[in-house]
């Protein structure tokens, strides 16, 4: 009798018959999952490399074309060449402006320069350095100002100064100063905070009034009514503020400020006591 047959009639199972069928109910069914999570890993990957691709080309295509405009918009240089410059006649200048730059000849035949005269400043203008005070060996000549020379500073390395010292500015306040009217009267004193501008050859342009600390004579001021009292503050800090003003516009030629071993234009604040 063949085995299937007793194993028939024994009941046993088939059992290369359940092993096919889990084969392909099972195993094969795992295989075909694995198999679609590697199709759709691979997929999303290569979607992926397909961006990436296409972003590097873009950006790669913008930087060629901005390229081709930079060189497009570059101008061309003239060509300098000498055989091709043609120089313009230049016309000749008009007999007063020759008068005043041609070298004068004294008596002896000898020529001379036309003196220079030294710029100060007026009407709030900064004074410029002239030929005379440039340094021995630089050339010398009429230049455009430039930003160096017009640049105001708030601090130097050496500030500007009274010649002789404190004490000679001190001695100069003392002997010109003007103390009467209403200040004298009713008692007023303090200082009046005074600001110019020393410019690079020392000069004083500029001058205005920062600000007046003031004290009065309380018993006089007192017996005036509360708008008076305001009315005469302000009459004596006007007084003393065109005084303090009046005083540094007589002062003579500072020594100017200087930075990093030159001259420079300064701002200066300096106060002013009274009585």
């Amino acid at each position: 009798m063949k085995k299937e047959d007793i194993d028939k009639k024994i009941g046993m199972p088939d059992v290369d018959a359940e092993w096919a069928k889990f084969e392909h109910d099972v195993i094969d069914a795992e295989v075909k999952s694995h198999k679609r999570v590697m199709l759709w890993g691979l997929s999303i990957a290569a979607s992926i490399a397909l961006v990436i691709g296409l972003f590097l080309f873009a950006q790669d295509a913008e930087e060629q074309a901005e390229t081709m405009v930079a060189v497009a918009e570059k101008p061309v240089a003239p060509n300098t060449h000498a055989s091709d410059v043609i120089t313009p006649a230049t016309e000749e200048a008009p007999a007063p402006m020759k008068e005043e730059g041609r070298r004068r000849k004294d008596e002896g035949g000898m020529t001379k320069k036309a003196p220079k005269t030294e710029l100060h400043p007026e009407d709030g203008q900064l004074a410029m350095i002239t030929p005379s005070d440039t340094k021995k060996g630089e050339a010398t000549g009429n230049h455009p100002a430039t930003e160096e020379s017009v640049k105001v500073f708030s601090s130097v390395e050496q500030s500007p100064g009274y010649p002789g010292g404190y004490s000679a500015l001190q001695a100069f306040l003392k002997a010109n100063k003007r103390y009467d009217g209403l200040a004298r009267e009713y008692g007023a004193n303090g200082r009046v905070i005074t600001t110019f501008l020393v410019d690079s050859l020392g000069y004083i342009s500029d001058v205005k009034v920062h600000r007046c600390l003031l004290k009065y004579d309380t018993l006089r001021l007192n017996r005036e009514t509360l708008e008076m009292q305001q009315q005469v503050k302000a009459q004596i800090a006007t007084q003393l503020s065109e005084e303090s003003k009046r005083l540094v516009s007589l002062m003579p030629r500072w020594m100017p400020g200087k930075m990093y071993g030159k001259s420079r234009n300064v701002r200066y604040t300096m106060p002013i006591q009274f009585p």
